[in-house]
């Protein structure tokens, strides 16, 4: 309602009552009406300001509660959920959601929240603050009714709040042992009833397999805590992850607020940047490498993406001298390599890899020859200190991560 209207209402309103003889009735009347006219307009402002914006499907924001979320995993004495009101844990409004849990052997944990059947039938992007108390990689589960278990993973930094964002095709089926199939084997929106978060450090940490399991994933164990706030879904539609670039498929765009790698062995930090020494966005990795200690990432891939007449293509550059194994591995475990030497001095190097040039790595669990349509997972990792026995930090910078047609 307008200043202008609003005054229009006043006259009118003072001329009906100036008429009359009663002084103290005629103030009185008129001040209440005035005052009720004006709790009105603001209460109307009021619910208009809080109404749904048009992209939003759905929203916890975790304003006065935890809004029915719930602590679910395999120690619920450990895993558990609180409504947190300090300004420093909270990203907007006056709460969020705090989950505490441990990353131990054969803790496994997460915050869950229950969805009507059909909520999401129109989300295009899910859109998640979290802030954890260490460097890790989220991830983010939508379960299908009757239906499976899919999953989004974002690296974090700690102690600030990290925006992730997943568009519906950024989450890959889990096939873990005990997940439930999925009879079409794609994600079905509209048939998902649930959402979860969870740090995935307790899925990669936690297994309790001794020496070689700390070097591959040495996340810090023990008591965590995390917050979430504004869980959101949205009709946004984000960037493809996968496009077209000329005749060639992307294999990674970047095109996210968050990582969507996983870190291994001596990995500090991991971020997308867009500077030099690689033209566009890059993703960022920096770590330290020992006679006994590599630095790595790993993705997987949301979809097939190579066929046998592809090549890999990326391109590349390291800020000191190394050693850099590129590995792909398909979904019965068959893992094949090679091996690049790479001169240092932030120098940007075009690489392209033809199938014939990787040979079956020695963990491999199968001995068949590769067929690249069914790989589903790709690793850089840095050798150089198990191979030339050295100790060095480095940064390593990847991007236009492509299958070649």
């Amino acid at each position: 309602m307008s200043l202008l209207v609003i005054k229009l209402l006043f006259i009118k309103v003072w001329k009906i009552f100036s008429g009359r003889n009663d002084k103290t009735v005629k103030r009185a009347t008129l001040f209440g009406i005035v005052t009720s006219l004006f709790m009105g307009i603001n209460l109307s402002m009021g619910v208009r300001a809080q109404e749904t914006p048009a992209n939003q499907v759905l929203k916890f924001s975790f304003e006065k509660d935890v809004q029915k979320w719930q602590a679910i995993g395999t120690d619920l004495t450990t895993a558990t959920l609180a409504h947190a009101t300090d300004p420093a844990h909270v990203h907007g409004g006056s709460g969020a959601l705090q989950y505490n849990y441990k990353i131990h052997e054969g803790e496994k944990s997460g915050a869950f929240g229950a969805i009507l059947v059909g909520k999401l039938a129109k989300m295009k992007t899910l859109r998640i603050w979290v802030q954890p108390d260490h460097n890790t990689v989220i991830g983010v589960i939508l379960q299908e009714r009757d239906g499976g278990r899919y999953m989004g993973f974002a690296y974090v930094n700690a102690d600030k709040w990290n925006e992730m964002r997943f568009a519906v095709e950024d989450f890959i089926l889990s096939t873990n042992p005990g997940d439930p199939k999925d009879p079409d084997g794609k994600l079905d929106i509209e048939q998902v009833d649930s959402i979860a978060v969870t740090d995935y450090s307790q899925w990669l940490a936690g297994g309790g397999k001794g020496e070689l399991q700390e070097k591959l994933f040495p996340y810090r164990r023990g008591d965590h805590v995390m917050y979430l706030d504004d869980v959101e879904a949205l009709t946004d539609v984000q960037p493809e992850l996968t496009p077209k670039k000329g005749e060639d498929t992307v294999v990674d765009s970047l095109e996210r607020p968050q990582p969507s790698w996983v870190p291994l062995g001596s990995v500090k930090m991991l971020s997308i940047e867009e500077s030099k020494p690689l033209k566009g966005k890059s993703l960022k990795i920096e770590y330290k490498v020992t006679p006994d200690m590599f630095g790595a990432v790993t993705k997987n891939l949301t979809r097939p993406l190579f066929t046998q007449n592809d090549k890999i293509g990326f391109s590349v550059a390291s800020l000191k001298p190394i050693r850099l194994l590129v590995q792909v591995e398909d979904r019965q475990g068959g893992r094949y390599n090679t091996t690049l030497n790479l001169l240092g001095d932030s120098d940007p190097r075009e690489v392209i890899i033809a199938w014939k040039e990787l040979s079956i790595a020695p963990d491999s669990k199968t001995k068949v020859s590769l067929d690249p349509a069914k790989i589903v997972r790709l690793f850089f990792m840095d050798i150089t200190g198990a191979i030339d026995t050295v100790t060095q930090e480095n940064t390593l910078w990847i991007n236009s991560l492509r299958s070649v047609h």
